[in-house]
């Protein structure tokens, strides 16, 4: 099965992600609803946002975001991706239903956070990010 998600991966062209992944010993464990890949590489978060600028991999703000901390969500890969100061964990859910409970269980355990913050003579102002784009939206079956 762990070569058939690096296909997927490679299908799709995420190779940023793979490279990063495989330039150490990967742990790799079975979960009844999503494959999770564990690696140690002693990098800041940088080496991931810049090596995905042109993917399907979205940030998904925390107030913890930090160079060693941040976390990443591919609606494509039904994936999260989550940094903290050199550890990574790649998670795969097995389907969007699954994938959609992880959504959920990040937003309980992750506050908002502003993603930017606008300071003018008049106001404060602080935009979020919208997480509604996150989950996968299903059709209502007829």
């Amino acid at each position: 099965m762990f070569n058939q998600v690096l296909e997927r991966f490679k299908a799709n062209n995420d190779i940023a992600l793979l490279n990063i992944l495989l330039q150490q010993p990967v742990e790799i464990r079975r979960f009844p609803r999503q494959f999770v890949f564990r690696a140690y590489i002693p990098k800041d978060r940088y080496l991931f946002d810049f090596a995905s600028m042109n993917t399907d991999w979205l940030q998904y703000d925390t107030p913890d975001d930090a160079w060693y901390f941040g976390v990443w969500v591919n609606r494509q890969q039904l994936a999260t991706l989550a940094y903290a100061e050199g550890d990574w964990t790649l998670a795969i859910s097995v389907s969007a239903v699954d994938f959609n409970e992880e959504l959920r269980q990040m937003a309980r355990f992750y506050e908002p956070a502003p993603a930017f913050t606008v300071i003018t003579d008049q106001q404060i102002v602080q935009h979020f990010q919208d997480r509604s784009q996150f989950p996968i939206k299903f059709l209502p079956c007829l």
